[in-house]
């Protein structure tokens, strides 16, 4: 999902005359923020490295393999640095954290949360059915 589309469903997502900031640091600065939610909560395979010389988020349980943090976009057409399928949670938490109710921001990361355990039983089944077939990680990429 490219930042421009991004902002728009965030846009879309919030309510009662709540809106993105503006200025795009800001806006920039809260993606940033639910990026590193949802990095923290998924094994998001885009992330994935084998390179020490990245910014790690966390280790993984594949031994030499880590979770880089994700990039952020440095113009609107710039695609998202995760995972196509968790591009919906970043706009869900991005929406808790703008909203002021504190029924919209339970309702906000419960649907988020929702979207990353989905994704995350869909990669432990894949990892799964990888082992049983005797394969080798084949997602893994370098950066």
């Amino acid at each position: 999902m490219r930042w421009k589309k991004a902002k728009v469903l965030v846009s879309a997502l919030l309510t009662n005359n709540m809106v993105l900031p503006d200025d795009e640091e800001e806006s920039l600065a809260l993606l940033e923020y639910a990026l590193q939610e949802v990095a923290n909560r998924a094994t998001t395979l885009r992330l994935l490295t084998t390179n020490v010389d990245n910014r790690i988020a966390k280790h993984t349980d594949i031994e030499g393999v880590f979770m880089r943090l994700p990039a952020l976009p440095v113009n609107d057409e710039e695609e998202l640095d995760i995972d196509e399928q968790l591009c919906f949670a970043v706009a869900r938490f991005m929406a808790s954290f703008i909203v002021d109710s504190p029924t919209l921001v339970m309702l906000h990361e419960s649907k988020a949360i929702d979207i990353i355990n989905q994704y995350n039983s869909t990669i432990e089944a894949y990892q799964e059915r990888q082992g049983k077939n005797g394969r080798e990680n084949t997602v893994l990429r370098e950066y």
